[in-house]
């Protein structure tokens, strides 16, 4: 270092410098250290009465804890004592209650053994239940079948009986001299009235007369009168093409090709009343759909009662949607009033009476035995219970004896 330099570094004077600032900077630390404790000391001072209220304040919930846990000591030994007590009771209960337990368990799995011996008895049975089902099934299926084809049969007719009241209607309007309104009827059946009817007096005459006629031959039966007055027609066609007279009043009583007329016995002359009631009261308890169909179960009353009640049956079910119990109900009350009303075929009481006593012959299922003549008319035949119920609700076996 040059020697000009040395000497401004290293002079007397600079040594007092730098020892006076050394000296001013402690004393500088000094006073701030004092500042700083006078501070903390003011800090200290000013906190004093909150922590002393602190502490006051922990030394008051301390003895509210204690005075608290003294006061509960008691009521928690009582409540330990009651436990212990109860405890006790229920070990008591335990130990009597036990045989009871125990017998309860064994009357269970004696209850067990015997319901299991019950469903191995009553195996054999419940297969026979399940063939019988399975057979009543198939009898089902046919009476279905024959339903069906009787509802067609059914339907045919009402089309051919609508078809004739508005022939019918049609007619007596052209005669009242209402040919519009004829026509117009006419046309709402689906039909078309000829212009030999519409224009000549004595071919409408005519056939006014024929279908009066046919009325009175076949009541409650369209399809034959329509028959007898499509062979009149065609008959007076012939008539016409021969030169003969039109409107032969005699014409009627000769019509080529007329249905038979049905024959009305002596009994269904006096009985006709009745048959009215048993008509009226099949269609009001809704077990025949309509008349003709409750006409139908009438006759059917006398040449085969059990075929009538399976009818009825059947349309009571439909009518109770279905009701099994409902729908036998029914069917009891209309085999009642029509035994009542003496419209079943009654037993021939010339009939001569067997030499011996014969048991009848046990029949395949679904199908219906020789009826007993110990068993009333109009008694119906279950083939499932192989028992005859009369139309009062009588039970008899297939011999004929009532049972007990």
């Amino acid at each position: 270092m040059p020697s000009d330099l040395r000497f401004i570094d290293e002079n007397p004077a600079m040594e007092a410098f730098r020892r006076g600032q050394a000296v001013a900077q402690q004393q500088q630390a000094a006073d701030l250290a004092i500042e700083g404790q006078i501070v903390q000391n003011a800090e200290q001072f000013a906190g004093a009465p909150t922590r002393l209220r602190t502490i006051n304040a922990n030394a008051d919930t301390a003895r509210a804890n204690a005075d608290v846990a003294v006061r509960t000591v008691q009521p928690r030994v009582s409540q330990a004592q009651s436990s212990a007590s109860l405890a006790g009771t229920n070990a008591d209960v335990a130990r009597q209650t036990a045989p009871y337990t125990v017998q309860n368990a064994q009357n269970s799995a004696r209850t067990g053994e015997a319901n299991a011996d019950v469903a191995v008895g009553t195996v054999p049975y419940t297969i026979e239940n399940a063939r019988s089902g399975s057979r009543l099934n198939a009898v089902n299926a046919d009476v279905g079948e024959r339903s069906a084809d009787a509802r067609v049969r059914g339907a045919n007719a009402g089309a051919v009986s609508a078809e004739m009241q508005g022939f019918y209607k049609s007619l007596d309007l052209l005669n009242a001299g209402q040919t519009e309104a004829a026509v117009e009827v006419a046309s709402q059946y689906g039909q078309e009235i000829p212009q030999e009817v519409l224009n000549n007096g004595e071919v409408r005459a005519a056939v006014t007369r024929a279908a009066k006629h046919s009325q009175e031959l076949y009541p409650n039966r369209p399809r034959d009168q329509q028959a007898f007055i499509q062979g009149f027609i065609k008959d007076m066609a012939e008539r016409r093409a021969a030169g003969q007279p039109v409107n032969d009043p005699t014409a009627v009583y000769g019509v080529t090709g007329a249905p038979s007329v049905p024959e009305i016995s002596t009994t269904e002359q006096t009985q006709k009343p009745a048959d009215v009631a048993i008509a009226e009261w099949l269609v009001a308890n809704k077990v025949a759909p309509n008349a003709q169909a409750a006409w139908e179960m009438v006759r059917q009353s006398r040449s085969n009662p059990m075929l009538m009640r399976t009818q009825i049956y059947n349309n009571a079910l439909r009518s109770t949607f279905g009701n099994p119990e409902k729908a036998e109900e029914i069917t009891t009350k209309a085999m009642q009033f029509i035994g009542q009303a003496g419209t079943a075929q009654p037993a021939n009481p010339a009939a001569p009476a067997p030499a011996t006593p014969q048991q009848p012959r046990a029949p395949r299922y679904g199908q219906t035995p020789a009826q007993p003549a110990s068993v009333p008319a109009g008694s119906a035949f279950s083939p499932s219970r192989k028992m005859w119920r009369s139309p009062d609700g009588q039970l008899f076996d297939e011999a004929g004896r009532p049972a007990q």
